[in-house]
């Protein structure tokens, strides 16, 4: 076999994932991105002294990083730094209730037994579930295609079809984590992990119970250096092994003839290649890039449902404020009410849950002295036609309000830098159709199970990462898409 040219599109984590372990095997590696550096929604945004993780904020699942850096033939230690969290979560409930998450089930376990009306025993059960779960569907819906597994039928993946109600397919995660959890407070805690992939708990399969399994198995972890660290790492890598990167090149159409790869056109020209891996969002790929509105596959994902977005406050806070974690949520009164608003009137809530992310208290350089970096989230519907300013004010008063009533502190006194990004701009920065963050949410109970798979079945050399396809979204999951990819390429072209 004669060197092959793959072009890649997009530099976000599965871009880089890809294109690292293409050119490692030999491939002649393109990369086009429109932004001027790489990283997707993983990136930098600085002001005033302070510096903020723009988009992804808590790392899971470090293994697949360092197993992934092995394969290559380096040591993720070269690379990165990890620093496992003693409390992954503080939480702060309506009532006045505030939970530490500790990293260790035991510690969790005893924390929610001594908060609310559950026992330590409970936990114990649960988490037995949610190992359970992750033992059946792991390994054929994570860390392998569900389609190739099929095709396989290890014994292991049989053993996964023979058990398919035991996946939690066939009940919501809300439903089994009142099943588990007497108290409100648990199953709203645990509700919370819907949400990881931009869906609503009422709606999800409890198959997302394999997400806090993962979470306090393995850990949570802050990244030294700050999350752009990790798109920082594989770019240096990727270009180590031979990769080029082509930065504010936008890719304007992928160029096909009888559903066979030809290449890709830009606004100065045509890269000729019969390899494409799109790392871009599903839904664009099809409408825009390829100018298949009318292809079944393409009609299917423009019907599904898209995850939620984010509305994100980026505030240079002035002060100590020591009674909060490096990660902290203020749940909202009534969980119910937020997804209907997010999923059914398309509002931001009028009650939201707001998540506080602080990297300066373990990275000092990130805020100025005697002051704090706060990335301030809230779960908002994707673009849809909203008058954006008015939601952004409407959200960012009742956010001061929770927080005043929760802490007993005007938080607006103490803000000195501020900066926005609401749903709207994570589609202009990021080309994520209607901004939402995870693609298609999973609200039904094979949702999670028809994301777009790595390979094409409609054009040959068309391959996709990201997590806006299988195995979804957050950055393990993306990385996990690039090397999906990757590796059927090379099954492909042997």
């Amino acid at each position: 076999m004669g060197q092959k040219t793959v072009g890649i599109i997009g530099a976000g984590i599965g871009g880089l994932s890809a294109a690292a372990r293409l050119a490692n095997a030999g491939y002649s590696v393109h990369v086009f991105e429109q932004d001027r550096n790489p990283g997707g929604k993983a990136r930098v945004l600085r002001g005033a002294g302070f510096r903020f993780d723009k988009g992804p904020s808590l790392l899971t699942m470090p293994f697949v990083f360092q197993d992934w850096f092995k394969d290559i033939g380096e040591n993720c230690e070269d690379y990165l730094g990890f620093q496992r969290l003693k409390i992954n979560c503080q939480y702060f409930f309506a009532d006045g209730t505030i939970l530490d998450a500790h990293s260790d089930k035991d510690g969790f376990s005893a924390e929610i037994a001594k908060k609310t009306k559950d026992h330590a025993r409970s936990v114990a059960d649960f988490f037995k579930y949610s190992e359970r779960l992750y033992d059946r569907a792991a390994d054929m819906f994570l860390f392998n295609s569900p389609l190739q597994s099929l095709r396989k039928l290890k014994t292991r993946n049989m053993s996964t079809l023979l058990h398919i109600r035991d996946l939690g397919m066939f009940i919501s995660l809300n439903e089994i984590n009142r099943h588990f959890f007497k108290d409100s407070k648990t199953v709203q805690l645990f509700n919370r992990y819907a949400t990881y992939n931009g869906s609503s708990p009422f709606h999800a399969p409890a198959t997302f119970l394999i997400i806090p399994h993962v979470e306090f198995t393995s850990g949570a972890y802050n990244v030294l250096g700050g999350i752009y660290s990790i798109p920082e790492a594989l770019y240096c890598v990727a270009k180590e092994k031979g990769a080029k990167f082509y930065f504010e090149k936008e890719v304007l159409k992928i160029a096909h003839e009888n559903h066979r790869i030809k290449g890709l056109c830009l606004a100065d020209g045509c890269f000729d290649c019969d390899i494409v891996v799109a790392n871009s969002d599903v839904r664009k790929t099809y409408n825009n890039l390829l100018g298949d509105k009318n292809s079944p596959l393409s009609m299917l994902y423009n019907r599904k449902e898209p995850s939620s977005s984010a509305l994100v406050f980026y505030w240079g806070v002035k002060g100590d404020f020591s009674d909060l974690q490096v990660h902290n949520i203020f749940f909202s009164s009534n969980y119910l009410m937020e997804f209907n608003d997010i999923f059914r009137k398309k509002q931001c809530p009028h009650d939201p849950t707001i998540y506080i992310n602080i990297t300066s208290k373990y990275v000092a350089s990130d805020a100025p002295k005697g002051c704090e970096n706060w990335f301030v989230m809230i779960n908002a519907p994707c673009a849809s036609g909203q008058n954006w300013q008015l939601e952004t004010d409407r959200t960012r008063r009742r956010i001061l309000e929770t927080l005043r009533e929760r802490l007993n502190k005007d938080i607006q006194r103490h803000i000195v830098f501020e900066s926005v990004w609401t749903p709207i701009d994570i589609e202009t920065e990021t080309m994520s159709s209607m901004g939402s963050l995870y693609g298609m949410a999973s609200n039904s109970r094979s949702g999670a199970f028809l994301r777009q798979q790595n390979r094409s079945f409609i054009y040959r050399g068309l391959y996709f990462c990201g997590g806006t396809c299988h195995p979804g979204g957050g950055m393990p999951l993306a990385l996990l898409s690039g090397k999906f990819a990757a590796d059927l390429i090379r099954k492909d072209m042997t």
